[in-house]
């Protein structure tokens, strides 16, 4: 057992076989997993945060259980590419808004940075008037 394994003292009782294999998974690779061995997280938002340790990201950003398991995936995927997740790392969007809001920032031409950036902003806007309506 790893380090990482003998530090973190964990109730094996608590978790459901596929939890226990993504928390073995973690230890055995040396990663930090006290962000995700957690009851409260399915084995699907565990694998997102695993994935996540795993490139190096900064997990803390998206490892709550506010976010279901697609929302997640969609904030990792827009720390991968460097994108500021701040624009749509919240809970009330759902994971389709949020890729939207992601394929827009990468596809942002750094020419038109500013006046694009302003478009995004205006579809965030958009999207969370909606809902205030619904």
């Amino acid at each position: 057992m790893s380090d990482n394994g003998k530090k973190f003292d964990i109730d094996w009782s608590q978790f459901d076989i596929h939890q226990t294999f993504e928390i073995s998974e973690g230890i055995q690779k040396g990663l930090d997993i006290s962000y995700y061995a957690k009851p409260e997280f399915s084995y699907y938002k565990m694998r997102e945060i695993r994935y996540g340790l795993e490139d190096g990201l900064d997990v803390s950003i998206y490892a709550k259980k506010e976010f279901d398991n697609n929302q997640m995936f969609q904030i990792r995927k827009g720390l991968e590419s460097g994108l500021d997740v701040s624009k749509y790392a919240n809970s009330e969007l759902s994971s389709k808004e949020m890729e939207q809001i992601r394929v827009d920032l990468e596809n942002i031409d750094t020419s038109e940075h500013s006046i694009q950036n302003q478009n995004i902003d205006d579809e965030i806007e958009t999207i969370f008037q909606r809902m205030k309506v619904m």
